[in-house]
């Protein structure tokens, strides 16, 4: 399943219900959202809701506002059964932001 939604902007509860609502059964996913802001109780919940059965997921958020805290919640939380993970955050403010919040995740990736 390939979602693109570039040019929508979705609270972090509509986000949480969108995924909620895919199949459990998917195995490959492929989401771009465009403006999504998400807490760290926010990116736990969205992980856990994403299909158990999941393989193979990219997560490509375009203007994502995530605090370093809420992205390791997020990888954290996803599918035991994933192979392949591609995870784009876009929409930094700067580069201490990027190192900020790069740092934790790439330690939550090679934690997986």
């Amino acid at each position: 399943l390939s979602l693109l939604l570039c040019e929508t902007a979705l609270a972090e509860a509509e986000a949480l219900a969108l995924v909620g609502s895919l199949p459990r059964e998917l195995k490959v996913l492929k989401l771009v959202f465009g403006c999504i802001s998400l807490s760290c109780s926010g990116a736990g919940s969205f992980a856990e809701r994403l299909p158990c059965e999941l393989r193979v997921l990219h997560l490509c958020f375009l203007d994502c506002w995530m605090e370093p805290v809420a992205g390791q919640s997020l990888l954290g939380r996803l599918p035991q059964k994933l192979v392949e993970l591609q995870l784009e955050l876009w929409g930094l403010d700067s580069a201490d932001d990027a190192d900020a919040t790069g740092a934790p995740l790439a330690e939550g990736v090679v934690a997986l």
